[in-house]
Protein backbone atom coordinates (compact mmCIF):
# COMPACT_ATOMS: atom_id res chain seq x y z
CA UNK A 1 0.00 0.00 0.00
CA UNK A 2 0.98 3.82 -0.56
CA UNK A 3 1.09 5.10 2.88
CA UNK A 4 1.26 8.69 3.85
CA UNK A 5 2.37 10.05 7.70
CA UNK A 6 2.21 13.28 8.48
CA UNK A 7 3.73 15.43 11.27
CA UNK A 8 6.53 12.70 10.34
CA UNK A 9 8.74 14.01 12.40
CA UNK A 10 7.48 14.23 15.85
CA UNK A 11 7.78 11.28 18.99
CA UNK A 12 4.29 9.75 17.55
CA UNK A 13 5.22 9.89 13.76
CA UNK A 14 8.84 8.46 14.22
CA UNK A 15 7.65 5.38 16.55
CA UNK A 16 5.28 4.61 13.82
CA UNK A 17 7.75 4.89 10.97
CA UNK A 18 9.57 2.37 12.92
CA UNK A 19 7.04 -0.05 12.83
CA UNK A 20 6.13 1.10 9.51
CA UNK A 21 9.88 0.35 7.96
CA UNK A 22 9.34 -3.45 9.09
CA UNK A 23 6.62 -3.88 6.49
CA UNK A 24 6.64 -3.79 2.90
CA UNK A 25 4.49 -1.14 2.43
CA UNK A 26 6.00 2.00 0.23
CA UNK A 27 6.07 4.72 2.78
CA UNK A 28 6.16 8.96 2.13
CA UNK A 29 6.25 11.58 5.08
CA UNK A 30 5.29 15.02 5.25
CA UNK A 31 6.30 17.76 7.88
CA UNK A 32 7.44 21.74 8.01
CA UNK A 33 11.02 20.39 7.97
CA UNK A 34 13.42 17.54 6.52
CA UNK A 35 15.79 15.74 8.31
CA UNK A 36 14.50 15.00 11.53
CA UNK A 37 12.40 12.18 10.50
CA UNK A 38 13.81 8.54 11.80
CA UNK A 39 15.24 5.68 9.10
CA UNK A 40 15.23 8.62 6.00
CA UNK A 41 15.90 6.02 3.77
CA UNK A 42 12.75 4.17 3.93
CA UNK A 43 10.71 6.88 2.59
CA UNK A 44 9.57 6.73 -0.70
CA UNK A 45 8.81 10.35 -0.55
CA UNK A 46 9.26 13.13 2.04
CA UNK A 47 6.92 16.23 1.83
CA UNK A 48 8.26 19.54 3.12
CA UNK A 49 4.82 21.11 3.46
CA UNK A 50 3.02 23.73 6.03
CA UNK A 51 -0.54 22.33 5.75
CA UNK A 52 -1.60 25.65 6.76
CA UNK A 53 -1.80 26.44 3.20
CA UNK A 54 -3.06 24.85 0.57
CA UNK A 55 -0.92 22.14 -1.84
CA UNK A 56 -1.87 19.19 -3.87
CA UNK A 57 0.57 16.14 -3.19
CA UNK A 58 -0.08 14.77 -7.07
CA UNK A 59 -0.28 11.23 -5.38
CA UNK A 60 -2.95 9.17 -4.28
CA UNK A 61 -2.98 6.59 -0.76
CA UNK A 62 -4.45 4.27 1.04
CA UNK A 63 -3.73 5.12 4.08
CA UNK A 64 -3.32 8.40 5.90
CA UNK A 65 -2.14 8.48 9.25
CA UNK A 66 -2.77 12.37 10.18
CA UNK A 67 -0.66 13.11 13.00
CA UNK A 68 0.45 16.68 12.55
CA UNK A 69 -0.51 18.99 14.88
CA UNK A 70 -0.25 22.28 17.35
CA UNK A 71 -0.65 20.54 20.41
CA UNK A 72 0.01 21.06 23.79
CA UNK A 73 3.70 20.51 24.40
CA UNK A 74 4.82 22.76 22.08
CA UNK A 75 6.98 25.83 23.26
CA UNK A 76 4.83 28.78 23.93
CA UNK A 77 1.33 29.44 24.15
CA UNK A 78 -0.20 29.70 20.78
CA UNK A 79 -3.34 31.50 20.31
CA UNK A 80 -6.73 30.67 18.68
CA UNK A 81 -5.98 31.19 15.28
CA UNK A 82 -3.15 29.08 15.24
CA UNK A 83 -4.72 26.27 16.82
CA UNK A 84 -7.05 26.32 14.15
CA UNK A 85 -5.30 27.12 11.12
CA UNK A 86 -2.81 24.17 11.68
CA UNK A 87 -5.47 21.42 13.33
CA UNK A 88 -8.73 22.03 11.72
CA UNK A 89 -7.97 23.98 8.10
CA UNK A 90 -4.65 22.08 7.74
CA UNK A 91 -6.71 18.44 8.42
CA UNK A 92 -8.95 20.36 4.91
CA UNK A 93 -5.90 21.46 3.18
CA UNK A 94 -4.32 17.57 3.52
CA UNK A 95 -7.42 16.00 2.78
CA UNK A 96 -7.77 18.12 -0.73
CA UNK A 97 -4.23 17.86 -1.84
CA UNK A 98 -4.68 13.64 -2.56
CA UNK A 99 -7.10 11.10 -3.50
CA UNK A 100 -6.79 9.39 -0.50
CA UNK A 101 -8.80 5.76 0.75
CA UNK A 102 -8.98 5.50 4.54
CA UNK A 103 -8.13 7.99 6.63
CA UNK A 104 -6.31 7.58 10.37
CA UNK A 105 -6.97 11.16 12.31
CA UNK A 106 -5.24 11.31 15.85
CA UNK A 107 -7.07 13.80 18.47
CA UNK A 108 -7.86 13.39 21.92
CA UNK A 109 -9.80 12.36 24.70
CA UNK A 110 -10.15 16.10 25.99
CA UNK A 111 -12.69 16.82 23.90
CA UNK A 112 -15.44 15.19 25.86
CA UNK A 113 -17.97 17.07 28.76
CA UNK A 114 -15.79 17.00 32.46
CA UNK A 115 -18.19 14.54 33.83
CA UNK A 116 -17.67 12.46 36.32
CA UNK A 117 -17.85 8.51 35.66
CA UNK A 118 -17.20 6.64 32.65
CA UNK A 119 -16.80 8.30 29.21
CA UNK A 120 -17.80 6.05 25.95
CA UNK A 121 -17.97 7.82 22.11
CA UNK A 122 -21.55 8.45 22.56
CA UNK A 123 -20.91 10.68 26.02
CA UNK A 124 -21.36 14.29 25.05
CA UNK A 125 -18.23 16.60 23.84
CA UNK A 126 -17.69 20.10 25.36
CA UNK A 127 -13.97 20.78 24.63
CA UNK A 128 -12.45 23.80 27.32
CA UNK A 129 -9.06 25.08 25.44
CA UNK A 130 -8.36 26.26 22.19
CA UNK A 131 -6.45 23.06 21.65
CA UNK A 132 -9.22 20.71 22.49
CA UNK A 133 -11.80 23.19 20.11
CA UNK A 134 -9.62 22.59 17.41
CA UNK A 135 -9.21 18.83 17.84
CA UNK A 136 -13.23 18.38 17.31
CA UNK A 137 -13.17 20.82 14.45
CA UNK A 138 -10.76 18.71 12.74
CA UNK A 139 -12.88 15.54 13.71
CA UNK A 140 -15.60 17.89 11.61
CA UNK A 141 -13.52 18.25 9.14
CA UNK A 142 -12.90 14.51 8.64
CA UNK A 143 -16.32 13.54 8.66
CA UNK A 144 -17.35 15.77 6.09
CA UNK A 145 -14.86 14.31 3.71
CA UNK A 146 -15.03 10.21 4.75
CA UNK A 147 -17.42 8.23 5.78
CA UNK A 148 -16.73 5.59 9.00
CA UNK A 149 -15.90 2.83 6.87
CA UNK A 150 -13.02 4.75 5.34
CA UNK A 151 -12.24 6.85 8.46
CA UNK A 152 -10.74 6.26 12.22
CA UNK A 153 -10.52 9.26 14.48
CA UNK A 154 -8.70 7.99 17.50
CA UNK A 155 -9.69 10.14 20.88
CA UNK A 156 -6.62 8.99 22.88
CA UNK A 157 -5.56 10.01 26.43
CA UNK A 158 -2.09 11.22 26.95
CA UNK A 159 0.28 9.18 25.06
CA UNK A 160 4.04 8.19 26.74
CA UNK A 161 7.04 6.65 25.49
CA UNK A 162 10.85 6.90 25.69
CA UNK A 163 11.94 8.94 23.40
CA UNK A 164 9.04 11.52 24.37
CA UNK A 165 10.27 15.23 24.49
CA UNK A 166 10.83 16.90 27.82
CA UNK A 167 7.47 18.57 28.01
CA UNK A 168 4.76 15.87 28.95
CA UNK A 169 4.45 15.22 32.50
CA UNK A 170 6.97 11.81 32.85
CA UNK A 171 9.66 13.32 31.02
CA UNK A 172 9.53 16.46 32.94
CA UNK A 173 9.16 14.74 36.32
CA UNK A 174 12.18 12.38 35.67
CA UNK A 175 14.12 15.43 34.44
CA UNK A 176 13.40 17.06 38.04
CA UNK A 177 14.03 14.25 40.12
CA UNK A 178 17.49 13.18 38.67
CA UNK A 179 18.77 16.55 39.37
CA UNK A 180 17.37 16.82 42.87
CA UNK A 181 14.43 19.50 41.53
CA UNK A 182 11.24 19.97 42.89
CA UNK A 183 8.65 18.15 40.89
CA UNK A 184 5.98 20.94 40.42
CA UNK A 185 2.18 20.09 39.73
CA UNK A 186 -0.01 22.95 38.55
CA UNK A 187 -3.20 22.42 39.85
CA UNK A 188 -4.57 19.38 42.34
CA UNK A 189 -2.37 16.92 43.08
CA UNK A 190 -5.87 14.80 43.13
CA UNK A 191 -6.11 14.91 39.38
CA UNK A 192 -6.28 11.54 37.78
CA UNK A 193 -4.75 10.85 34.65
CA UNK A 194 -5.23 7.91 31.84
CA UNK A 195 -1.96 7.31 29.96
CA UNK A 196 -1.38 5.52 27.11
CA UNK A 197 1.80 3.42 26.33
CA UNK A 198 3.57 4.48 22.23
CA UNK A 199 3.26 0.44 21.70
CA UNK A 200 -0.31 0.19 22.74
CA UNK A 201 -0.99 2.95 20.52
CA UNK A 202 0.85 1.32 17.57
CA UNK A 203 -0.94 -1.93 18.23
CA UNK A 204 -3.97 -0.21 17.19
CA UNK A 205 -2.62 1.51 14.24
CA UNK A 206 -1.25 -1.64 12.80
CA UNK A 207 -4.71 -3.46 13.39
CA UNK A 208 -6.31 -0.31 11.81
CA UNK A 209 -3.61 -0.50 8.64
CA UNK A 210 -4.59 -4.76 8.03
CA UNK A 211 -8.36 -3.81 8.65
CA UNK A 212 -10.56 -3.01 5.17
CA UNK A 213 -12.71 -0.67 6.81
CA UNK A 214 -12.34 1.97 9.29
CA UNK A 215 -13.83 2.01 13.04
CA UNK A 216 -15.16 5.97 12.93
CA UNK A 217 -14.43 7.30 16.26
CA UNK A 218 -12.96 5.38 19.17
CA UNK A 219 -11.29 6.17 22.22
CA UNK A 220 -7.87 4.72 23.38
CA UNK A 221 -6.99 4.51 27.06
CA UNK A 222 -5.19 2.45 29.45
CA UNK A 223 -7.82 0.82 31.95
CA UNK A 224 -5.48 2.15 34.98
CA UNK A 225 -5.99 5.71 36.25
CA UNK A 226 -3.40 7.06 39.02
CA UNK A 227 -3.46 10.61 40.92
CA UNK A 228 -0.77 12.84 39.36
CA UNK A 229 0.61 13.37 42.78
CA UNK A 230 0.97 9.51 43.19
CA UNK A 231 2.85 9.54 39.72
CA UNK A 232 5.16 11.92 40.99
CA UNK A 233 5.85 10.23 44.41
CA UNK A 234 6.62 7.14 42.39
CA UNK A 235 8.91 8.47 40.06
CA UNK A 236 10.93 10.23 42.67
CA UNK A 237 10.99 6.36 43.97
CA UNK A 238 12.57 4.92 41.61
CA UNK A 239 14.90 7.60 41.11
CA UNK A 240 15.78 7.36 44.48
CA UNK A 241 15.44 11.31 44.82
CA UNK A 242 15.36 13.93 47.54
CA UNK A 243 13.15 16.19 45.26
CA UNK A 244 10.15 17.15 46.88
CA UNK A 245 6.27 18.02 45.60
CA UNK A 246 4.94 20.94 45.32
CA UNK A 247 1.23 21.20 44.86
CA UNK A 248 -0.92 24.24 43.90
CA UNK A 249 -3.52 23.06 45.51
CA UNK A 250 -4.87 19.29 46.94
CA UNK A 251 -8.99 19.82 45.77
CA UNK A 252 -10.92 17.25 44.86
CA UNK A 253 -11.56 16.85 40.89
CA UNK A 254 -14.01 15.64 38.97
CA UNK A 255 -12.37 12.71 36.84
CA UNK A 256 -13.78 11.42 33.80
CA UNK A 257 -12.38 7.64 32.98
CA UNK A 258 -12.40 7.12 29.21
CA UNK A 259 -13.66 3.41 28.21
CA UNK A 260 -12.11 1.51 25.28
CA UNK A 261 -14.35 -0.96 25.28
CA UNK A 262 -15.64 -0.08 21.51
CA UNK A 263 -12.24 -0.87 19.81
CA UNK A 264 -11.84 -3.40 21.92
CA UNK A 265 -15.13 -5.16 21.06
CA UNK A 266 -14.71 -3.91 17.04
CA UNK A 267 -10.68 -5.21 16.77
CA UNK A 268 -9.80 -6.86 19.79
CA UNK A 269 -7.70 -4.05 20.86
CA UNK A 270 -6.60 -3.77 24.46
CA UNK A 271 -4.15 -1.80 26.22
CA UNK A 272 -1.37 -3.98 28.02
CA UNK A 273 1.50 -1.48 29.65
CA UNK A 274 0.87 -0.46 33.19
CA UNK A 275 1.83 2.88 34.90
CA UNK A 276 4.40 1.37 36.83
CA UNK A 277 5.97 -0.54 33.41
CA UNK A 278 5.98 2.90 31.79
CA UNK A 279 7.87 4.29 34.38
CA UNK A 280 10.26 1.16 34.76
CA UNK A 281 10.86 1.48 30.71
CA UNK A 282 11.46 5.25 30.48
CA UNK A 283 14.02 4.91 33.50
CA UNK A 284 15.91 2.43 31.67
CA UNK A 285 15.69 4.42 28.77
CA UNK A 286 17.40 7.38 30.52
CA UNK A 287 19.90 5.12 32.01
CA UNK A 288 20.88 3.96 28.90
CA UNK A 289 21.05 6.57 26.88
CA UNK A 290 22.49 9.28 29.39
Amino acid sequence: MNILVTGANGFVGQELIRILAKTQHRICGLDLEPGKAVLPKIFEKFYVQDITKKFNLNQSFDVVFHLAACNLTHVGKADRQKYYDVNAEGTKNLIESSKIRKFVFLSTAKVYQLLPGEINEASPVSPLSDYEKSKLEAEDVCRQYFSDDDLTIFRSVNIVGERQAEKAVIPVFFKNALAGKPLEIIGSGRTKAQLLYIEDLLDAVTLILNREKGCGIVNLAGEESIEILKLAEKVIDICRSASKIICTNTDAVIFPEISAEKIKRILGWQAKISVDEMLKRYFNFLRNNG
